[in-house]
């Protein structure tokens, strides 16, 4: 009797164990297993036909349509959420963006690497392992122009705050008559803030700061900064560098002017320091 109670124990402490390594997705004040998620009803077998993660590869996953999981948060029209990575890295995503569900747009999906059944290593990232346990994907992601800044990986958590102009105010310039700064702006908000802060203020610590102390249009020349923003490594180059180009099919070379029109603006508007 003695012997069974000790067995039972022990099966109790290692299930218990178990549960506590199992991935777990927060979002908002929620938290959800893996393994809770993938028994939910609304669970979906998709096919991503060019997966960034994986060099542009067919994946086929278990998911499910992010808006679905987002609206058990009460999320107020206002609010962005930044969705944090094992890595480091940090995307702000729109509340709007990643609710849509309506047809001619792009549907984002929390993707769920079964713990049984591990996707494959990334490619870019051999010793990185997979893009689990969570990783947000999208169907169709031409028809909203998702930029592959916004298919994070290995996602620990989504976290809600509040609107981005309430939370970073100064990577707004205060002149944007300027229609080419107003179409920057969004560019930056929508990829470069995942890996850069303006002004000091983003909630990312995967690239420096655009703005201080120098500003790269202080430091570029007005020809090589587009052509690095196109293509980093054909103009400076090292082990570390983690700075991703951008092709025609992400950011064409008005995205660009457009971008490098912010950033000059921005040169104008940094903050007083002692």
């Amino acid at each position: 009797m003695k012997a069974a109670w000790i067995v039972s124990i022990c099966l109790l402490t290692s299930s218990m164990a178990a549960a506590q390594r199992e991935a777990t997705l927060k979002v908002g004040v929620k938290s959800y297993t893996a393994s809770e998620l993938l028994k939910r009803p609304e669970i979906e077998s998709i096919t991503v036909k060019h997966d960034p993660a994986y060099g542009g590869r067919e994946m086929h996953y278990q998911a499910l349509g992010a808006a679905a999981l987002f609206a058990e948060t009460n999320l107020r029209d206002d609010e962005v959420m930044q969705v944090r990575c094992l890595d480091g890295f940090v995307a702000s995503i729109s509340k709007e963006r990643i609710m849509r569900t309506g047809p001619g747009q792009s549907i984002a999906y929390i993707a769920i690497e079964d713990p049984k059944s591990k996707w494959p290593g990334l490619p870019l990232k051999p010793t990185s392992g997979s893009a689990g346990p969570f990783y947000l994907v999208w169907l169709k992601p031409e028809l909203s122009g998702i930029l592959q800044e916004e298919w994070p990986y290995q996602i620990v958590a989504f976290e809600v705050k509040g609107r981005l102009r309430d939370l970073y105010p100064r990577i707004f310039p205060k002149h944007q008559e300027d229609v080419r700064v107003a179409r920057g702006l969004k560019l930056f908000q929508q990829t470069c803030l995942a890996c850069h802060t303006m002004n000091q203020q983003g909630a990312s610590q995967v690239g420096p700061d655009l703005n201080l102390p120098l500003n790269p249009t202080e430091y570029f020349k007005e020809a090589v900064l587009p052509r690095y923003i196109r293509n980093p490594k054909s103009v400076r180059s090292w082990e570390g560098s983690r700075m991703p180009g951008f092709g025609p099919e992400t950011f064409s070379d008005e995205d660009i002017a457009n971008v490098v029109a912010y950033l000059k603006e921005m040169a104008f508007e940094k903050p007083h320091t002692d």
